[in-house]
């Protein structure tokens, strides 16, 4: 019986184990995609900025990164 029991107990902290592996190797990747996110998203509005300078007035352009920014 108690041989039992002590399989039971590392049945379930293998469980739990493998259940906190999973959940850390989730938030690992949702961590690298915020990054990534956020890499993508300064380029974008890089891009935006550096196209708005050069077709327009730079008060203009600046405006624009200042609306872009708050819709995000």
């Amino acid at each position: 019986m108690s041989h039992l029991k002590l399989s039971y107990k590392t049945k379930a902290s293998d469980n739990a184990l493998e259940a906190f592996n999973a959940t850390s190797s989730i938030f690992s990747q949702l961590a690298r995609f915020d990054a990534a996110y956020k890499i993508l998203l300064e380029k974008e509005i890089f891009i935006l900025v550096s196209f708005l300078v050069i077709v327009t007035d730079k008060k203009i352009a600046f405006m624009m990164l200042f609306f872009q920014l708050i819709q995000r």
